[in-house]
């Protein structure tokens, strides 16, 4: 395919997008046995077809737009006809058939004409025993290239090897069949295949290369007969079951993310869920409802096989759904009442779908209370249609309502405050009083649509009363007066994705009363009509973990649940670790290839730098103003004064020190600024403590189960736990009081695992979960009584000192019109920038060295090298003076923490 002709097939795909109505398609097949030929086979057919529309499938519930039938006859393919209008309520199925086969019997498709076009119905020239019927379809509303094809098949049957050979035959005339219609067609394979296992020739030429190349929808190669690893997909005999004969072939077409698409994991054997057991009838399990079960043994000695197929590649959620729904305000029912539906496509204009209202009241179950055509309805540009008493002209709610929402009048005006049920269906064709259930039993009779998009249900609690919905909100002491779904949740047709109770106050109240509502309400939850669901701010992220499989960077709550997670930027591969700044605003990660790179804690590029002279980095940490990188291949810590503040080019270290022996195999550091934690993987995993200048301080053993880290952090705000990262439990492990421990062992106090797709993680980081402190730190004279000078808690001191030097530009030129007057009184007397201190100590000019020395000339580069250790500790003792200034300085001023 050229470039311009896959641009212009793309192009007709995203066009499709607005114009494809259908969400689902829900296509069948099964050997119907020349039936129905009595009364009896038609209640059964009847009751498995409805079954069939009613069953949710990862979120759908749809009636059959497609049955493929093999084993049928001109009589009674009609009569299955009429029961498919019959059991939907509808006029809109027609069948096809084709021409009969040697023994007589013929292959066709029942198919509903509101959601597909037959294009072309062929009967494939060959040698079958059975006839092969190859129909071409095309969702209405698309104009070509959502077409697919389907092939109604039944092979020969027999467990005889010249039966064998025979199957495989007819399943190569299949396939030279299908790879004539050229290649990139979406084709569907199905029916009555009477293979053993994927061992035949049969199965050999239906996954065969070429363009009708066919993969097993179920994913399931093996010996099937007879075989308990494959009941749950036995399909033959219905009172024996035993053999797995009848399966869905698909093309690489309907797998590509590309126009239809097959629904991962849809496929099943209708009825069986495996409970049954080898060799025992269907009637043994629990894959459906008896009556179901016993309907499947009556009309056939097959179970149908069906599967769902999605546009747009997407195995998500349906695109409209019941967002919100209040029906029993308090006091008085008025115009309170609404109904909202949300579409996951903005200005999505609702054609084809219905809301219905099913009264579930014992006295009346099973009436549709109120059906609305939403044919002439848009949502709005945020989504959201609010349909209310009158709403198109006003509603009650003021501001709280967006302009950007759709409001319409709800037809029927209010709702049932008892028993009832929500249907957002497509292509209804009853009417508004219709009895969908006569009999009062609960289960619809009719269904007189195409599909269920969502639903919801509830009662009072009154015997008698029915939902006709598996998607039930229950409540002790009544009906609730209204349900909201979870703002993160698009799941249709689950009751998971709901909250609800009763309202409290009157008016326009909007606040649930925790006291009388579902035991999930979030705290604080209030209904929100027109406007976006309630969603209570998610815990502040207290880990960053990165992940070198992924390539992300996941984030967690202090309980270890999963906040999220962003990609590293191109380029950002084998990440060894991770860091961040005391503020909670950036984020820099060392990879494989000694680059550093910056980020925003939203995940965004600040910049990156390389970082020279190393081997084998392991791990990064930082005080907000410099870097340290642990090197596993020299066994040493690397100092980037300043570092991190660059965004660019590469960079030398100021100085390294070597590890104490023992302390090989270094996996991760982390700083307060003052002391630095490395931990290492050796036969004992320990953590050595260091001063920043390299003294070591001691070492401790880590839990043994901890065997395999990556990565360690510290609460730079709060100098106590240590938390360690492990690559092979892919777990944290906290370890508390353990900062200041410098000998013996430690097991750990709290361990969590990660999420399952941060499955190699290489580092962790902990800013404080608080979002920088700057805001904080403003000076306000005589607040509070007056601290002892050096009395400042240190925590605080540590967040003052550090926030003074985020501020700082690296240079004596400050700006600090926008800190205002104080804190430029700190700065021109206490402060001194690192390049300042490292410049004046190196020169041999400035503050005191340390030795007392001053030069008039300064030192050569030599003598410069040899005295850069004593720079270095010197540069401590002139910070540590400088934070101890700071923090007398803003305890003389009162300020108010």
């Amino acid at each position: 395919m050229s470039r311009s002709e896959a641009l212009r097939a793309r192009l007709e795909v995203e066009l499709l997008e607005d114009r494809v109505v259908l969400s689902v398609l829900r296509i069948g097949a099964w050997n119907t046995a020349n039936r129905p030929n009595s009364a009896e086979h038609e209640a059964a057919f009847k009751t498995v077809i409805q079954a069939i529309g009613n069953e949710v499938v990862q979120g759908t519930a749809k009636r059959l737009d497609i049955l493929a039938v093999s084993e049928t006859d001109t009589t009674s393919a009609n009569i299955l006809d009429d029961l498919f209008n019959q059991v939907y309520g509808t006029t809109s199925y027609t069948v096809t058939i084709s021409a009969a086969g040697p023994g007589g019997d013929r292959t066709g498709f029942v198919y509903d004409t509101s959601t597909v076009s037959l294009l072309s119905s062929v009967t494939i020239s060959g040698t079958f025993q059975h006839p092969v019927l190859r129909g071409q379809f095309r969702p209405v509303g698309t104009s070509g290239s959502a077409d697919f094809y389907v092939y109604s098949i039944h092979l020969k049957s027999g467990a005889t090897s010249s039966d064998a050979t025979t199957r495989a035959n007819e399943a190569a005339q299949i396939r030279t069949d299908a790879d004539a219609l050229g290649n990139g067609v979406n084709i569907i394979y199905v029916g009555d295949f009477n293979m053993h296992g994927s061992h035949e020739g049969a199965w050999t030429h239906m996954v065969a290369a070429g363009n009708g190349q066919a993969s097993d929808a179920a994913n399931a190669p093996g010996n099937w007969r007879s075989n308990s690893a494959f009941v749950s997909l036995h399909t033959q005999a219905t009172t024996d079951m035993d053999d797995r004969f009848d399966l869905h072939f698909i093309t690489g077409e309907l797998l590509d993310g590309v126009g239809l698409d097959y629904v991962s994991g849809s496929f099943r054997a209708f009825g069986n869920n495996g409970t049954h057991g080898l060799d025992q009838p269907i009637t043994a399990g629990t894959g459906a409802a008896p009556a179901v079960l016993n309907a499947l043994v009556t009309f056939s000695d097959h179970l149908p096989v069906v599967a769902d197929y999605r546009f747009n590649g997407s195995s998500g959620p349906a695109q409209v759904l019941f967002n919100e729904i209040y029906v029993d305000p308090p006091s008085t029912d008025d115009n309170r009442e609404y109904v909202e539906i949300r579409s996951l496509n903005p200005s999505m204009t609702l054609t084809g779908y219905w809301l219905l209202e099913i009264d579930g009241d014992s006295d009346n179950p099973g009436v549709v209370d109120n059906a609305q055509n939403l044919s002439s309805l848009a949502t709005g540009s945020n989504g959201l249609l609010l349909l209310g008493q009158n709403y198109a002209t006003s509603h009650p709610w003021g501001s709280a309502v967006p302009a950007a929402t759709t409001r319409a009048n709800l037809s029927g005006g209010t709702m049932e405050n008892g028993a009832i049920t929500f249907l957002l269906v497509r292509n209804f064709t009853g009417s508004v009083n219709q009895d969908l259930d006569s009999n009062n039993d609960g289960v619809l009779d009719v269904t007189p649509w195409s599909e269920i998009v969502d639903s919801v249900a509830w009662t009072d609690g009154t015997a008698g009363d029915r939902v006709y919905t598996s998607t039930v909100l229950t409540l002790s002491g009544g009906a609730p007066h209204a349900a909201t779904r979870f703002a993160s949740n698009n799941t249709a047709n689950s009751a998971a994705a709901w909250y609800y109770g009763r309202i409290t106050g009157t008016g326009t109240t909007t606040t649930y009363d925790p006291a009388g509502s579902s035991a999930n309400l979030p705290s604080g939850a209030v209904i929100t009509p027109g406007a976006s669901n309630y969603a209570p701010a998610p815990p502040p992220t207290k880990f960053f973990v990165v992940d070198t499989t992924s390539d992300s960077t996941y984030r967690y709550q202090a309980n270890g649940t999963l906040n999220g997670s962003s990609p590293l930027a191109s380029g950002n591969g084998q990440p060894r670790g991770i860091a961040a700044d005391a503020a909670g605003t950036a984020l820099w990660v060392i990879d494989a290839n000694f680059t550093v790179y910056k980020y925003d804690t939203a995940g965004n590029l600040l910049g990156q730098w390389t970082a020279s002279g190393l081997n084998t980095p392991e791990g990064i940490a930082t005080d907000g103003s410099n870097i340290w990188i642990v090197d596993r291949g020299t066994d040493r810590v690397y100092y980037y004064a300043g570092g991190a503040a660059w965004t660019s080019g590469t960079r030398s270290a100021m100085s390294s020190f070597a590890l104490v022996s023992g302390n090989t195999n270094p996996m991760g550091i982390t700083t307060d600024g003052v002391s630095l934690w490395v931990v290492n993987s050796a036969t004992t995993d320990r953590v050595y403590k260091y001063t920043t200048s390299g003294t070591h301080l001691g070492n401790w053993a880590i839990d043994p189960a901890n065997s395999n880290p990556t990565g360690i952090t510290i609460d730079p705000t709060n100098v106590n736990h240590i938390w360690i990262v492990d690559t092979t439990t892919d777990s944290v492990y906290q370890y508390n009081n353990a900062a200041g421990l410098t000998s013996g062992s430690l097991t750990a106090s709290v361990v969590w695992a990660l999420n399952s797709a941060n499955g190699s993680p290489q580092g962790i980081a902990d800013p404080p979960p608080l979002g920088g402190f700057a805001a904080s730190i403003t000076p306000m004279p005589f607040a509070a009584p007056p601290l002892a000078r050096g009395q400042l808690p240190a925590p605080v001191a540590d967040r003052v000192f550090q926030t003074v030097l985020d501020q700082l530009p690296q240079s004596r030129n400050w700006n600090l019109t926008s800190l205002g007057a104080d804190w430029k009184t700190v700065i021109d007397h206490f402060a001194l920038s690192a390049t300042d201190v490292s410049s004046a100590q190196l020169s041999g000019t400035g503050p005191d060295t340390g030795r007392g020395e001053r030069t008039e000339g300064g030192l050569g580069r030599e003598a410069r090298a040899e005295r850069l250790p004593q720079a270095r500790a010197s540069f401590d003792r002139l910070a540590a003076w400088r934070r101890q200034a700071v923090v007398d300085w803003l305890a003389e001023q009162s300020l108010n923490w």
